[in-house]
């Protein structure tokens, strides 16, 4: 699958602030690795991947970032590699059953080195000043949550019993794997323990991204069609790049609040508030259109210039259409079930100002999602013929 078009990388930054992304080869990693980049606010962009080898993190590479292999499941490693002289991390869970240890270990480095972000409260300048003289400066941490969206600024209520044992039965399709926690609960587990260590974290919750499409872009092309098991819900889909680029403005922000700017600029005195106004805090970041799924089936006919009807699928269906066809990984798979589950059940149905706040632009429309993108969904020929219609995978 190529990359999508990305804008050109500024030359200079203006400021000495270094951050670190977390899963920098998975597609939310990715996006936020590229806000990073993109803005002119980090002079150095150090990214964890798992393989340097693949082409998201040979693109991170050739536009300047600091591309570090690595598991995140050694403490000393993480320290060593990845927290040194770093003023903010941008943390993206790894796509992987395993992802609840893999966050405790990043945590339990952040700990360790006893960084400035960790502290309960502000500290007092003094205090500060001797902290930042070593290598354990993080003053800023921003994770990305996924799925729990739809529990806007509370935490999720327990799913029914009918609908959890669906969920777990599904998680439990893929061979070799006989036990799968919930994707929410997962979740749910990561946020509370980010939270519970570490108070002045900042969690942005995301709602079903746009790229969760390109999963179905064999299928767009192909077979002329949107199979989709959203059923009647209602959801807000937000770009990426729209929330990685308001996360890295907040993990910017953050670090900016906290005393000592990276340019050695320390101020004498700085208002409680302004130093506490993004840390600590829970934001939802989703589109500003409420859209089901036959519409945006609509919205794609229209941007892309071709048919592409509507067709309801179960969730049954969805998994075998995603297996054969969307390239993605096993836990990529259970997570775009989990948010189109959430989206059946009503919980995606709201939208929040957040993003629009922190960005001061509207986020992208799904019709201009479509549009950049059309080289990955309209079919193939420019027409669907009738027999795709009636055709069946």
């Amino acid at each position: 699958m190529s990359m999508p078009a990305m804008p050109a990388m500024p030359a200079a930054a203006t400021t000495k602030h270094v951050v670190c992304i977390t899963s920098a080869d998975s597609m939310p990693g990715f996006f936020a690795a590229r806000a990073c980049l993109a803005s002119r606010d980090w002079a150095k962009v150090i990214c964890q991947v798992m393989d340097d080898q693949d082409e998201r993190a040979k693109m991170l590479a050739s536009e300047g970032a600091h591309v570090v292999k690595m598991a995140l499941d050694n403490v000393d490693e993480i320290k060593k590699c990845l927290l040194c002289n770093v003023d903010a991390m941008v943390m993206v869970p790894p796509p992987d059953m395993h992802a609840v240890m893999m966050v405790k270990c990043v945590m339990d480095a952040i700990e360790l080195m006893k960084m400035p972000v960790m502290m309960p409260e502000p500290m007092p300048m003094d205090d500060m000043m001797m902290m930042m003289r070593g290598e354990a400066k993080m003053r800023a941490l921003v994770m990305m949550s996924c799925v729990l969206a739809g529990f806007h600024a509370e935490k999720p209520m327990p799913m029914p019993a009918e609908t959890e044992m669906a969920a777990r039965e599904s998680m439990q399709a893929a061979a070799g794997m006989t036990k799968m926690p919930n994707m929410m609960h997962l979740w749910e587990e990561m946020e509370k323990m980010v939270r519970a260590r570490c108070k002045q974290a900042t969690i942005c919750r995301l709602d079903m991204p746009m790229q969760s499409m390109f999963a179905l872009s064999d299928v767009m092309q192909n077979r002329g069609m949107m199979p989709l098991n959203f059923g009647d819900g209602e959801c807000a889909l937000v770009n990426l790049k729209d929330a990685c680029c308001g996360m890295a403005m907040l993990a910017c922000e953050m670090c900016a609040m906290m005393p000592g700017d990276g340019n050695g600029k320390m101020p004498a005195t700085m208002p409680l508030t302004m130093m506490q106004m993004h840390h600590g805090q829970l934001y939802t970041f989703t589109g500003m259109q409420l859209i089901t799924a036959p519409k945006l089936a609509q919205a794609a006919s229209m941007a892309l210039d071709a048919p592409m009807p509507y067709r309801a699928v179960d969730d049954h269906e969805m998994r075998r259409i995603l297996d054969a066809s969307s390239g993605m990984t096993t836990f990529e798979i259970d997570m775009f079930m989990a948010c189109a589950r959430m989206i059946r059940m009503g919980k995606m149905g709201m939208r929040s100002p957040d993003l629009e706040r922190l960005i001061k632009r509207a986020p992208m429309t799904v019709e201009k999602f479509f549009a950049e993108n059309k080289n990955m969904f309209k079919p193939r020929g420019g027409r669907v013929i009738c027999a795709a219609l009636l055709d069946h995978f």
